[in-house]
């Protein structure tokens, strides 16, 4: 089966940013949202991979377990890091733009 990464990737930032932009409305940690985004996203993307329109476990398999729970980041460094900058870095540069733009709501003052 080919894997087509933009696709995948796709499904997996509209699995990540909107709880990553959840969580900017509620913390002053834009970075503690980008990484509540990220692994959300991941979460997701792994449970609902049944009723996804093409298998997207191959994508979880190859850019989420391989490079971080095999060992594949550290035998190939600059896809592991391409990895991570993907899912992890995109969620958190999301969540601190968002924060810059629409600062939290003070609510206790």
């Amino acid at each position: 089966m080919v894997v087509n990464p933009l696709a995948t990737g796709a499904v997996y930032l509209c699995l990540a940013l909107p709880p990553a932009a959840y969580a900017v409305r509620h913390t002053r940690r834009p970075w503690a949202a980008g990484l509540f985004g990220a692994v959300i996203g991941m979460a997701a993307s792994v449970i609902l991979n049944p009723w996804l329109p093409f298998n997207f476990w191959v994508h979880a398999r190859d850019f989420i377990i391989e490079p971080f729970l095999e060992g594949k980041l550290f035998r190939h460094p600059k896809e592991g890091l391409a990895t991570l900058a993907f899912h992890v870095g995109v969620p958190v540069l999301f969540a601190m733009v968002l924060y810059r733009v629409r600062p939290p709501r003070e609510e206790w003052e």
